[in-house]
């Protein structure tokens, strides 16, 4: 009996052991989860600026665009 009981003692700290190792990788999981959500948003953070960067780079091509027009409608009437 006592063997058993020195047995089992023997595999609950073996177990023990185990559950910190199981412990310590979810922790290392946990905090590379935070990582990327701050990465993730820092890249979503970006991509807004660029597209807002697009969008007025857009509405000034288009602005040049009207303009040339005009301008090609003024040399028209001009000749």
């Amino acid at each position: 009996m006592n063997d058993k009981l020195q047995s089992l003692t023997s595999n609950m700290n073996v177990l023990d052991q185990k559950g910190e190792m199981v412990n310590d990788a979810m922790s290392t999981l946990r905090n590379t989860h935070k990582d990327n959500d701050i990465n993730v948003e820092e890249i979503a953070a970006s991509v807004e600026e660029i597209t807002a960067s697009f969008q007025e780079i857009s509405a000034y091509v288009e602005e040049v665009n009207e303009r040339a027009h005009s301008l090609n409608n003024i040399a028209k009437e001009a000749r």
